[in-house]
């Protein structure tokens, strides 16, 4: 690579550009980002490597130089991220390691110093976060750990202050998150627990407040969320399960309310959402079910209002979103069907109206989004398919205009993004596949052009990225 800003991953470089990014691969020049590499510079990335530059960023790697970022590796300078190493600056991110430095953030690791992240490890200094370990500050995040400070976050721990968050562990403070545990003060989320607060979110829980969420579980106070549970309040969200009353979600299960949201289940008021079930509201959601009104989303089912949604469906009416079905009107987004009129999105279908968006299908007017299939018309999205207009997107097919985004496929306008395919303009982005133009991006091919993003192979331009090897090689 002889230019710089430039993205790498997995690949090779020789040239000092600045500010790139590579993976598996060397890199000599500043303000970049490596991945499994070494680097001389400072500004860098780099994943299983080492550096000697400040403000860099590595994984798996030492590091001599501030404002870097390690994983699995070690660390003497300030201002750095680690993971799984050790570090003696303040302001570092580490994972399984110790520090000694605040403002740092550990994953599994031991800590010394305030503004801290652990996992998986203790931690005795205020405004730390901490995962599996234990902490004697406030303002800290711990996972199935202790913790005896104000202001903390827990998960699978035990608390004894406000403001904190538990998983599968017991709370006695106000304005806690916990999940599979108890908790008796208001303002938590619990899952898989009980609660006997307001404003609360559990999870496979009871409770008897108003304004919480829960999952497989019983509730009996309005404003709640709930999942496979019953519910005789409003403002609720279940899953799997019955409810009487309105602004409600659902999932699975029934509701004679208005305004909810139901998932493989029956209902009869409007503005629902329904998955595999009937409706016969407007202003509904549903998926895989019928419905008669407009205003609604469906999933493998029919629907004949406008402004609807719907999945592997049909549908008469403008404004719908359909999955592997058919569709007559314009607004309408389908996947796996055919549609005549604009504004719609396809997959696996046929189109001949603009502002359209198909997957696998062919189109024939502008703003469309293809898979699979061909296009003739501007400001297109396409995937796996042909197109001959200015800004568009294809996967898996050609492509002879600029601002396209391409992926498996050719491309010779500038502005475009290719995956697997060739390329011969600038700002374009290719996976497995060549390309000759600047301000393209690259995954598996090879590049000659700068600011262009390649994976899988070689680059000699500024701001690409690559990754392992060329396109040819794993085409």
């Amino acid at each position: 690579m002889s230019i710089s800003h430039a993205v790498l991953l997995h690949t090779d470089m020789s040239t000092p550009p600045a500010t790139i990014v590579l993976l598996h691969t060397d890199m000599s020049i500043p303000h970049a980002v490596l991945l499994h590499t070494d680097m001389s510079d400072p500004h860098v990335v780099l994943l299983h490597t080492d550096m000697s530059i400040p403000h860099v960023v590595l994984l798996h790697t030492d590091i001599s130089i501030p404002h870097v970022v390690l994983l699995h590796t070690d660390m003497s300078i300030p201002h750095v991220v680690l993971l799984h190493t050790d570090m003696s600056i303040p302001h570092v991110v580490l994972l399984h390691t110790d520090m000694s430095i605040p403002h740092a953030v550990f994953l599994h690791t031991d800590m010394s110093d305030p503004h801290v992240v652990l996992l998986h490890t203790d931690m005795s200094i205020s405004h730390a976060v901490l995962l599996h370990t234990d902490m004697s500050d406030p303002h800290v995040v711990l996972l199935h750990t202790d913790m005896s400070i104000p202001h903390a976050v827990l998960l699978h721990t035990d608390m004894s202050d406000p403001h904190v968050e538990l998983l599968h562990i017991d709370m006695s403070i106000p304005h806690v998150v916990l999940l599979h545990t108890d908790i008796s003060i208001p303002h938590v989320v619990l899952l898989h627990t009980d609660i006997s607060i307001p404003h609360v979110v559990l999870l496979h829980i009871d409770m008897s407040i108003p304004h919480v969420e829960l999952l497989h579980t019983d509730m009996s106070i309005p404003h709640v969320v709930f999942l496979h549970t019953d519910m005789s309040d409003p403002h609720v969200v279940l899953l799997h399960t019955d409810m009487s009353i309105p602004h409600v979600v659902f999932l699975h299960t029934d509701m004679s309310i208005p305004h909810v949201v139901l998932l493989h289940t029956d209902i009869s008021i409007p503005h629902v959402v329904l998955l595999h079930t009937d409706m016969s509201i407007s202003h509904a959601v549903f998926l895989h079910t019928d419905m008669s009104d407009p205003h609604v989303v469906l999933l493998h089912t029919d629907m004949s209002i406008p402004h609807a949604v719907f999945l592997h469906t049909d549908m008469r009416n403008p404004h719908v979103v359909l999955l592997d079905t058919d569709m007559s009107d314009p607004h309408v987004v389908l996947l796996h069907t055919d549609i005549s009129i604009p504004h719609v999105v396809l997959l696996h279908t046929d189109m001949s109206i603009s502002h359209a968006v198909f997957l696998h299908t062919d189109m024939s007017d502008p703003h469309v989004v293809l898979l699979h299939t061909d296009m003739s018309i501007p400001h297109a999205v396409f995937l796996h398919t042909d197109m001959r207009n200015p800004h568009v997107v294809l996967l898996h097919t050609d492509m002879s205009t600029p601002h396209a985004v391409f992926l498996h496929t050719d491309m010779s306008t500038p502005h475009a993004v290719f995956l697997h395919t060739d390329m011969s303009t600038p700002h374009a982005v290719f996976l497995h596949t060549d390309m000759s133009i600047p301000h393209a991006v690259f995954l598996h091919t090879d590049m000659s052009i700068p600011h262009a993003v390649l994976l899988h192979t070689d680059m000699s331009i500024t701001m690409q990225c690559f990754l392992i090897q060329t396109c040819q090689s794993h085409i």
